[in-house]
């Protein structure tokens, strides 16, 4: 059929319009599906996560004491705290051993170590010794507590951990949720955002665990319960 000797472009671009809404329906799907690819990948991070805080809370719940996860958190505390001090060079004869101590000091609640007299005896000392005179140290002193504070020591220390676990752990989603909801800017720069988002929150995660840590060892050092003249 033809108008004025002109072809009837109708079906022509009836056929152009099915095919442009085809196209668009796929990319539409394939978007949708991308998406929820991503959002089972960030489910999987984000459950290793919670699998590792969970058996942590379940530790401290079984009733079994909570030495062994304190002596633990201790030496990572020791290693973060020497390595504040160490990182600025590898010569011991150059590390600050007087913001060493004064750490220590504010960090735990009545002990103090010996500084280094000399050059040669800040030569001797190497960062693994260190770290492991520091451990030594402070695990001493959390025994010597634990044995003079008995059953309410312990039950202290344990409600300490759990406080210290849920309120970082519940932080710690929160920044997890809001890392998320931008991370698709990522793909504007050709990343993936699922990569980004697994690497970001392990990343996280790390820091969680250290600052769980941390702030754990400080509070139960700072446990005053029968432990007059320590």
């Amino acid at each position: 059929m033809t108008i004025n000797g002109t072809q009837d472009a109708r079906p022509q671009t009836a056929r152009t319009l099915f095919r442009l809404m085809d196209d668009t329906q796929k990319k539409v799907e394939g978007n949708n599906f991308a998406i929820r690819k991503n959002v089972l990948k960030y489910n999987d991070v984000l459950n290793r996560q919670r699998r590792i805080i969970y058996d942590q809370r379940d530790r401290i719940l079984s009733g079994g004491g909570t030495n062994d996860i304190m002596e633990d958190m201790i030496g990572r505390v020791a290693e973060s705290i020497v390595a504040s001090v160490t990182c600025a060079s590898r010569f011991p004869e150059e590390w600050d051993f007087q913001r060493l101590a004064e750490e220590i000091e504010t960090e735990f609640a009545d002990i103090s170590i010996v500084q280094p007299e000399s050059l040669e005896e800040r030569k001797r000392f190497e960062e693994n010794s260190l770290i492991r005179q520091i451990t030594d140290i402070l695990i001493k002193n959390h025994r010597k507590r634990r044995d003079l504070g008995g059953e309410v020591f312990d039950l202290t220390e344990r409600s300490i951990l759990l406080q210290v676990v849920d309120r970082l752990w519940a932080d710690h989603l929160d920044a997890m949720e809001q890392m998320r909801k931008g991370i698709g800017l990522m793909s504007l720069g050709q990343k993936d955002p699922a990569v980004e988002y697994a690497k970001q929150g392990s990343a996280m995660f790390e820091r969680l665990n250290r600052q769980i840590c941390r702030d754990t060892v400080k509070y139960c050092f700072q446990i005053n319960v029968g432990l007059a003249g320590l």
